[in-house]
């Protein structure tokens, strides 16, 4: 047991320098497969990763209205409109039939 708790105690530093330089090494990555994505092209233009903190910076959300109990919802969480860079890109949900709630 002590070889073991002296390994643990001389390499304890070892591992998460080496967890931070794989992200980092990660991101770079990604912000190159973002450079050569042929789907992402806006105006006729490839997408351009400027900073390893890309993806970091792209999905997030500011605010998510949810209901926990399920009394309004009957359960069933539907996406239903979305709101993406100053633009409404329209309902998401099903036309209402006029029929009785199944």
């Amino acid at each position: 047991y002590i070889m073991f708790f002296r390994f643990c105690i001389a390499y304890y530093h070892a591992v998460p320098m080496s967890l931070y330089v794989v992200y980092e090494m990660l991101k770079l990555v990604l912000g190159f497969q973002v450079n050569v994505d042929k789907t992402m092209i806006a105006d006729g233009q490839n997408a351009v990763a400027r900073t390893a903190d890309l993806m970091e910076e792209m999905g997030q959300v500011d605010f998510i209205f949810s209901d926990k109990t399920g009394t309004l919802t009957s359960n069933e969480m539907v996406f239903a409109r979305g709101h993406i860079n100053g633009q409404d890109v329209g309902d998401f949900r099903k036309p209402d039939t006029g029929g009785e709630p199944e």
